[in-house]
């Protein structure tokens, strides 16, 4: 109940707010499986279950490289992007210069876009865009697209999702739409870049972000390893499982309410990192507890040998 209750809490903060922090997560290989398989099941990608992100020799993947990374949300080529993603650091040598993990809440400036300029905002929600991953030289080539706006409206016009992803955009459309879509495209990749909008934290061996990859965008600062390593692991979770598991929460340990939307901003706020220390490893809270254990047996046979020397 305990574990369920740091749990529930670390989840309630991660749909509220977007992105959390966790700190002194275990260092151990395969963690971030663990403590996502906590929430929900992996959700497969065509980069597996659990992923390195560690600079290679020749990545297959930007990610897998020491270059810097615009911000973007990850596998938007799925018709079902991931929901949540979780990164745990491993190792961060202070040798490693640059690195640092950059995140911004796209939700808000596209509100922001629609208030400023409606002009662009109807633009990029009218527009397709296609979105591709293309890799043949692997076990399992693959050649995904799926061509959809960067907006995306439900019947009533609201803002219901959004696909945004600068390195694999192409764009398909009449030769009128051209010049308005990137002229409007543009303008909304300046906000999203602006300083204003953009935080910035570097991660350290046993940090453990988790964010909605539907709302928040992600990306990094280029980096040199050559005297030190950077080896982030991760994993993604199908938003409708995360949102399904809190419901259970909010019914079992909470007051019933119900779930939202968790793309929609309650509160027009820029992302904040909510740092929570919680054990939400089950591994962790049996160590603890072992340690409990150890502490007072000691205790207990300190007072009997001092019960017993006053005996005599």
């Amino acid at each position: 109940m305990g574990a369920d209750l740091g749990l529930y809490e670390w989840m309630c903060h991660l749909a509220e707010r977007g992105i959390c922090l966790i700190k002194n997560v275990p260092l151990e290989d395969q963690t971030v499986a663990r403590i996502t398989e906590r929430i929900a099941p992996i959700q497969h990608t065509i980069y597996g279950e659990v992923f390195d992100v560690i600079s290679q020799p020749q990545p297959i993947n930007a990610a897998y490289s020491p270059v810097s990374l615009a911000l973007h949300m990850d596998q938007v080529m799925y018709e079902n992007a991931p929901g949540l993603q979780l990164l745990h650091c491993i190792r961060f040598d202070p040798d490693v210069v640059g690195g640092e993990n950059t995140f911004a809440d796209v939700f808000e400036l596209a509100h922001e876009l629609r208030e400023e300029r409606p002009d662009y905002f109807n633009t990029l929600a009218r527009v397709p865009v296609t979105m591709s991953t293309v890799h043949y030289s692997r076990d399992y080539p693959v050649h995904m697209t799926c061509e959809r706006p960067i907006f995306g409206l439900d019947g009533r016009g609201e803002l219901m999702t959004i696909n945004y992803h600068p390195m694999m955009a192409e764009i398909n459309t009449l030769e009128e739409d051209i010049e308005a879509f990137f002229e409007a495209y543009k303008y909304f990749y300046r906000m999203v870049h602006s300083c204003e909008s953009v935080y910035s934290i570097r991660m350290e061996s046993g940090d453990l972000i988790s964010f909605n990859n539907r709302r928040v965008l992600h990306g990094r600062a280029a980096f040199s390893s050559q005297k030190g390593m950077r080896w982030l692991q991760g994993a993604y979770v199908e938003l409708s499982e995360f949102q399904s598991r809190l419901q259970v929460f909010h019914n079992t340990l909470g007051d019933g309410r119900p779930v939202t939307r968790l793309v929609v901003i309650a509160a027009a706020t820029a992302v904040v990192v909510v740092v929570v220390v919680i054990i939400v490893v089950v591994e962790v809270v049996v160590v603890v507890v072992v340690v409990v254990v150890v502490v007072v047996v000691v205790v207990v046979i300190v007072v009997v040998v001092v019960v017993v020397a006053v005996e005599k």
